[in-house]
């Protein structure tokens, strides 16, 4: 998290919610969120996507033609 650009500590409220200190007045608050697991998963998914993909147009070719 950061105020104004500046990093800023993340407190724990109400045992499910993330807090922050902010003085009095006008300031641009940030939350970022990264996470390892959320890019292994998307890359996974679209990897998956993918396969599915070339393994159905593959499989469309070989497929016997019905009259």
């Amino acid at each position: 998290a950061t105020v104004d650009g500046k990093p800023a500590p993340i407190f724990l409220a109400d045992d499910a919610f993330k807090a922050i200190v902010v003085p009095a007045g006008t300031h641009r608050v940030r939350f970022a969120f990264s996470s390892p697991a959320v890019y292994l998963g998307v890359t996974l998914s679209l990897v998956t996507l993918l396969l599915t993909a070339v393994g159905l147009y593959t499989l469309r070719g070989a497929a016997p033609m019905r009259s």
